[in-house]
């Protein structure tokens, strides 16, 4: 008798403990459906989807180190995580794949636009 009291016990147990595993599981895999994932493969390319209404510098701003400096035509980036402009190469943007007109400051971006920044000379 005392062998099936422990044995029932030791079920419970065990079953208690598979479900509330499952359950842990299960509700610690659906928040992370909500974590955005940037995967850095070039450091002198940076790459980030805007909201509606910020500009390509905001966008910038927002997901990376940033050093600018303003003037009288817009803001003029000069360095990015740690990788300043050169005498040859240069922080530029483009939005959906079209090469920024006008400062980044001044760029006004739609909701899901893409805005890459790439360091490179002309």
């Amino acid at each position: 008798m005392k062998k099936t009291i422990i044995l029932v016990v030791i079920a419970v147990i065990l079953v208690t403990g598979v479900v509330g595993g499952i359950y842990y599981k299960k509700s610690h895999a659906e928040k992370k459906t909500n974590v955005t994932t940037v995967a850095i493969t070039d450091p002198n390319v940076v790459e980030f989807t805007s909201k509606e209404g910020q500009t390509a510098l905001e966008v910038l701003k927002a997901n990376a180190e940033v050093n600018y400096t303003n003037s009288s035509s817009g803001a003029l980036v000069n360095e990015v995580n740690g990788i300043k402009n050169s005498d040859t190469k240069f922080w530029i943007y483009s939005v959906n794949g079209v090469d920024g007109t006008v400062a980044a400051d001044k760029y006004i971006c739609k909701n899901g636009d893409v805005v890459k920044w790439e360091y490179k000379g002309f």
